[in-house]
């Protein structure tokens, strides 16, 4: 049946290589894009595409540090009430994130811009 439904599927397959400095190709990657307008690769869609790896993390943070998954309601608009509670605090905790740094004990490393400041 799957199978069946699949062959009606409009789509483009994309080859993304990552480049290095010296222009050598690093990696390559595919993308399945499943638009039937031609006009659905646009820069925003290559930002967005960067953007997948941060986005990523914020889900498995969500998944282990804020209980993403720990609501077992089987009610569709509890879950997604408690989906929309841990983004929530997620941002506020990026919001909070410049003030506790300031905040961090003396013995405590700081770390900024990926570099730990004495």
């Amino acid at each position: 049946m799957h199978f069946k439904k699949l062959s009606a599927l409009v789509g483009m397959l994309l080859r993304v290589e990552f480049l290095k400095a010296d222009g050598q190709p690093a990696t390559t990657t595919h993308v399945v894009v499943l638009d039937r307008t031609a006009d659905c690769l646009t820069p925003d869609l290559c930002k967005m595409y960067l953007w997948r790896f941060a986005i990523e993390h914020m889900f498995r943070f969500l998944k282990q540090h804020m209980g993403l998954n720990a609501s077992r309601s089987n009610n569709l608009v509890s879950t997604e009430q408690w989906m929309w509670l841990c983004a929530l605090a997620y941002w506020q905790l990026l919001l909070m994130r410049e003030a506790s740094l300031m905040r961090r004990p003396a013995w405590q490393p700081c770390f900024r811009d990926g570099q730990q400041k004495n």
